[in-house]
């Protein structure tokens, strides 16, 4: 018997003492346990069953991520340094916003008269993305498919862009 089919009320009645197994106290006992019976139920029939043993495989690192999106996507997974069809490009960091430095010259002014004294001066705020997905049209499905994947398990600050090659 695995997980899946673990019955609370079969066990009650092996755990109880057996002068404490009359029909007032099972009963008693299993209507107070079938709330635990019906959790355990919906987790690992429902949710484990379809999703989580599927999505517990996986993570959001650089390889793993791959193997994914190239398993869920019908591409070919290499290992690197090869190339996978679905493959992941990591972005260069860029300098974005309000800086704080050790002296007044190196941190971003907070002006009081001009709008060019604002904070983050000549510094621009702008939506950096740490990597990017490349993906062959012919595997293409749409965005919003690919992001509900990549979402489940990439870290939220993190951004990407999806590009078809």
């Amino acid at each position: 018997m695995s997980f899946y089919d673990f019955n609370i009320n079969n066990s009650l009645i092996n755990i109880l003492p057996p002068d404490k197994r009359n029909p007032n106290n099972t009963t008693f006992i299993q209507s107070l346990l079938s709330g635990l019976q019906f959790a355990h139920d919906a987790f690992f029939n429902t949710y484990y069953q379809n999703d989580l043993s599927e999505r517990i495989q996986y993570n959001g690192s650089k390889v793993v991520l791959e193997y994914a999106l190239n398993k869920q996507f019908g591409g070919a997974f290499r290992q690197p340094p090869n190339l996978s069809r679905i493959f992941i490009t990591n972005l260069p960091s860029s300098s974005t916003g309000f800086h704080i430095g050790l002296t007044e010259s190196g941190t971003s002014s907070v002006g009081l008269t001009l709008a060019s004294d604002a904070i983050g001066n000549s510094y621009p705020f702008g939506y950096a993305n740490n990597f990017q997905i490349s993906i062959p049209t012919a595997l293409f499905t749409n965005n919003e498919t690919i992001r509900v994947f990549v979402n489940k398990y990439v870290t939220y600050s993190l951004n990407y862009t999806i590009v078809q090659v």
